[in-house]
Order: C-alpha cells, then sequence, then structure tokens
C-alpha cells in the first residue's frame, strides 16, 4: 500500500471511529440516570460498540487500511438506538433525548458510508 494512501484511511478510520466514541461519551450519563434496565440497553451497546471501534483503530495498523469496519460499528450502534426508540416508546422524556443521538448517529453514518463510498485510488505519484 503506498503511505500516502494509509494516511488517507487513517484519517478516514479515524472521523468514524471519533464520531462513534464521542456519541458513547455523551450517553454515559444518560446510561446512568435510567431506571429501568430495558432502558439502558441502547445506552450500553453503543458504549460497547464504541470501545471495540476504539480496539479495532488501536490495535496492529487497523487503521491504515480500507476497511469498512468504523461505518458498520456506527450503522449497528444507530440501528441499537433506533430499537431502545421501540422500548423505551412510552416514556416521552426518554424518546426525547433518544431523538437527539439518533441525529448524532445518523449523520455520524451517512458520513461513514459516504466516505468509503469514495475510496481514493492513487495511480500517479504526488512530487513533492
Amino acid at each position: 500500500m503506498q503511505p500516502l494512501l494509509g494516511v488517507v484511511y487513517k484519517g478516514k478510520n479515524l472521523i468514524v471511529i471519533s464520531l462513534l466514541t464521542l456519541s458513547a461519551l455523551s450517553f454515559v450519563p444518560q446510561f446512568l440516570l435510567e431506571s429501568q434496565l430495558s432502558f439502558k440497553l441502547d445506552e450500553l451497546l453503543v458504549i460497547i460498540l464504541a470501545i471495540i471501534g476504539l480496539l479495532w483503530y488501536f490495535n496492529g495498523g487497523n487503521c491504515y487500511g480500507f476497511s469498512m469496519v468504523p461505518a458498520i460499528l456506527v450503522t449497528a450502534a444507530l440501528v441499537a438506538k433506533i430499537a431502545g426508540i421501540f422500548i423505551e416508546i412510552g416514556d416521552a422524556g426518554d424518546v426525547a433525548s433518544d431523538i437527539g443521538a439518533l441525529i448524532l448517529l445518523l449523520s455520524a453514518a451517512v458520513v461513514a458510508w459516504y466516505q468509503y463510498r469514495k475510496r481514493e485510488v492513487f495511480t500517479t505519484p504526488i512530487k513533492l
């Protein structure tokens, strides 16, 4: 792999993993304040997915290659929050807090899938 291409993929992977991690960090207070275990599951799943993403990113140079792992993790977190809305549908306050999270994760998923659709291929060497 060309060194410059590895840096491009590292940046793309970092953006998506960072968005997922920031989302998970924003859910920690909500996770701690939820009263019912079933209402905590969606936040817990997003936090676990973010930890998996961080471990993947920092383990063995995974971040330098073209990978769909970050996009899949963000999409799984989005699905978890959508499921959380259906679980918490009876509590208007919990649903309202999940809507903001849903917008954040939907934005992150759109960014992730757009980035991976626009895969760069450098065919000519860059002259410095």
